[in-house]
Parts: C-alpha cells; structure tokens; sequence
C-alpha cells in the first residue's frame, strides 16, 4: 500500500512537471509554479487570521486582513512553505479582547493553525498571547505596542514604541519650537504608557506636559476633553486615541476654531486607512508619526501598492504602515518556517531571530533578543487627499526598547500594575463591546 501511494505521488508530481512544461513551450504564463503544484499534493499548513471587522476597531484592522491575505496568497503563488500551501482560517475579533482570545483557542484547537496573525489593542494581544503561551503556539502581531511585555511566544512586527513617539515628540521639540504639550488618548495600557514615555521625553527636554485627557474605547465626551486643551493652552498635541474616537475628536477641535496651523496634533494611531474616513478640513495640516508611508518613495513601496491595488481591483484603495506590518509578518514568518522546514511553532520560533526582509519601509529585521521588528520613523503632514508629505525621518532603522530607559524594568511594570488595578483587572477601562453574546465565526 505504501509502494502504491507512494508510485502515486511520483505520477502527480511528473503530470504537474509536464503540464508546466507544455505551458512555457506554447508560450502561456501558468497559473501557478511547478512548486505550487507540487505543494497542492500534501496537507496545507494551516494560519490562523484574527481581526476586528466588526465594532469600533474594524476602522483599523479590516485593511490588515487585505495585507496577510496578500501575502499568503504571494507566498502560495512561490509554491507555500517547505513543500507545503498555506491554508487560512479568518475569525472577527469583534473589538472585543475576550472574542479576540476565544477565537485564537478556537482556530489552534480545532482548525490546528500553527500560527495567528492578529490583533490591534494591546489588551486584545494580551489576551490573545495568555492563549498561545498555554498552547505552546506563536502570535504575529501587527500593530505598534507600547512595550514592557517579553514572550517567547510572540513576534511584533509593527514596532515598538520607542522607534516613533519618542523621536516625533523631539521634532516636535525641534522643528514646531514646542514647549507645552497636551497629551489625548484612550484609556487602555497603549495610549498610557506612551503619554508616560512622552512626558519622560518632555521632561528631560526643559518642555513641559500640561494636561492630559483619556476617552473610553467607546464613547466619551470629546467636547470637554478639546475644551480641557483650549484651557490648558499648549503648543502640540499628542493624540494617542485608538479606532474611530479619532473621528469626533479632530471634528470638535475644527469646530472650537483649533485649525492645525494655531494647534497641530501630532498622532500615533491614525494612518492614510484611517484618513480616508476624515473629512478633509478636519485633519489637513497635522501630524502623524509612523514607520511608513505610502508616499515613500522606494521600489518595494510602489511595488507593494500596485499589487495591493491590482489584488482588491480598486486603484482607489490606500497602504498604510499597520498594513505593511501585517504584510510584514507574514512575509518574515515564512521566510523563517521555511528554513525551519516546517509550521510547526516550536521549531519556527528558533529561526526567527535572524530574520530580515527589504520591506516597503526598508530593511526590517527582528531583533534576537526582543523579538521586536527594527524599523524606521517617519514623521509626515496629513494632505487634502488624505496622503502624508514626509517632514522628517531617521537616516536608519530604529532599535527597539522593551523597557524605555527613562524609568527602570520595575518601575514601568508598576506602572502597568496601577492601571490594571484601577481598571478593575482589565487592560483598559472599557466593557466588552458585546459581553453576552457568541463572536460570529467567518
């Protein structure tokens, strides 16, 4: 029986080297390569995708899934990983950190996905982490993140916070001539400990931070927070609010007459994705701070957005630096489970510490000891079009911190240990969007 499977596969193989063969001498671009075809004969590896499409984060994370799916369907298209197709399960995180977690248990323990790309919130990586840590499998995640967090069972590709907020309060320091700052976001651990690492940044610069404002995920009242900025009278803001608040604040500072030339807002969170939501006369002329842009101009970059377009068939379509870093993790995930020679976590994880990938960005590279993408930081001017002029950047990748040296190891977890507290044992002050009901399967 073994003779006849495998005298089975041998007779697959040699129609697939054919049938490639005649394509090329008739001249045809096959459909797929000789690798892909070849792969299609032996069980996929199984990936796990876990975004929001649903509640008030899906303004964010619907277009990572667009980015991870391209680039499995790339990769699929070179003939998959160590002999093997990628096969993709997709799950709604709903907005919801415990969704979020109940849908990643559920994709490794009955869909046997090697590996989950996913999350935006940091309470919603928390909770998805806490899974693959007892599951012993591996989490991609995306998004930039504050920091004092270290797992053998997680990559994050989308940076950490030192490699931009730090660097943009300082050209904001320099190039704005601030001296008072107003730091805005929501009240989870994100938003938090990057107002801590900026007002440890202002400090040491002889500037001064001169209020601060939190929202909930969901609702809040922005009028009194943009009348508690007219109050304190600073020269920046340092807008760190995550998902669609972002909306009704930048529309109630243009309605108090807080136009970016009398007050610009420099944002950690909002991206061309995010931008194309805004009307134009709320967000021109202020500031966002990121690792890419779709206006750089570099091959990888163009080439990234021609077949991100050509893929979804809307040239109207944008990239942003989240998306990139979706793709990203994706891209270097494979390259690492490739030369690990199976998807199996365990073993992937130990080939990830020496990988690099000329991104749209530029050379990103994982760091071996945080397991943190180096990438670089761009500071750009937000257009009518919704597209960002480049101000500013580092000549270089930046080296990202797990712990920001401005306070100790001890002092930063303590810091997360006040606010887990004050926020009742959760990451964040909001209630579940849907605490009673079963996350929709897709």
């Amino acid at each position: 029986m073994g003779r006849r499977l495998l005298v089975g596969f041998g007779v697959v193989v040699a129609l697939a080297a054919v049938g490639y063969a005649s394509a090329l001498a008739l001249g045809a671009r096959p459909i797929a390569s000789l690798g892909t075809l070849i792969a299609e004969t032996r069980p996929p590896i199984v990936v796990g995708l876990v975004h929001s499409q649903t509640g008030p984060l899906a303004i964010s994370e619907k277009s990572l899934l667009d980015a991870e799916i391209l680039a499995l369907e790339t990769i699929n298209a070179r003939g998959g990983v160590a002999g093997r197709l990628l096969k993709w399960e997709i799950a709604d995180g709903r907005s919801d950190p415990a969704a979020c977690a109940s849908q990643t248990r559920r994709l490794i323990e009955e869909k046997n996905a090697s590996v989950v790309f996913g999350g935006w919130t940091s309470e919603c990586r928390k909770a998805m982490l806490a899974v693959v840590e007892e599951k012993g499998s591996l989490l991609i995640f995306p998004a930039n993140f504050e920091g004092i967090e270290r797992s053998s069972h997680i990559v994050y590709a989308g940076g950490s916070a030192n490699q931009v907020a730090l660097p943009a309060v300082r050209w904001c320091i320099d190039a704005l001539k601030a001296k008072r700052f107003f730091a805005v976001g929501t009240e989870e651990i994100l938003s938090r400990c990057v107002a801590e690492m900026a007002k440890d940044a202002v400090k040491a610069s002889a500037t001064e931070m001169v209020g601060e404002s939190y929202l909930p995920m969901v609702g809040g009242d922005v009028e009194a927070l943009v009348k508690a900025i007219q109050a304190a009278k600073p020269d920046v803001v340092l807008n760190m609010l995550v998902g669609d608040s972002n909306i009704p604040f930048y529309e109630a500072m243009r309605r108090a007459g807080l136009s970016a030339d009398k007050l610009p807002v420099m944002a950690f969170n909002i991206a061309e994705n995010e931008l194309k939501q805004f009307p134009p006369a709320d967000v021109t002329g202020h500031y966002a701070a990121w690792s890419y842009f779709q206006s750089i101009d570099r091959p990888e970059s163009r080439e990234f957005i021609r077949k991100f377009k050509e893929r979804y068939r809307d040239e109207t379509r944008v990239v942003s630096d989240p998306m990139v870093a979706a793709h990203n993790g994706v891209m270097i995930w494979a390259q690492a489970a490739h030369e690990a020679e199976t998807g199996d976590p365990k073993v992937v994880l130990e080939h990830f510490d020496r990988q690099s990938l000329d991104a749209p960005e530029g050379v990103v590279t994982i760091d071996p000891e945080s397991r943190i993408a180096w990438r670089p930081c761009f500071v750009g001017r937000i257009r009518a079009d919704g597209q960002l002029d480049v101000v500013w950047s580092l000549a270089k990748p930046n080296h990202p911190e797990t712990y920001v040296g401005t306070r100790s190891k001890a002092q930063w977890h303590a810091l997360l240990d006040e606010l887990k507290a004050k926020w009742g044992g959760r990451w964040s002050s909001s209630e579940p969007i849907h605490p009673n009901s079963t996350p929709p399967v897709r």
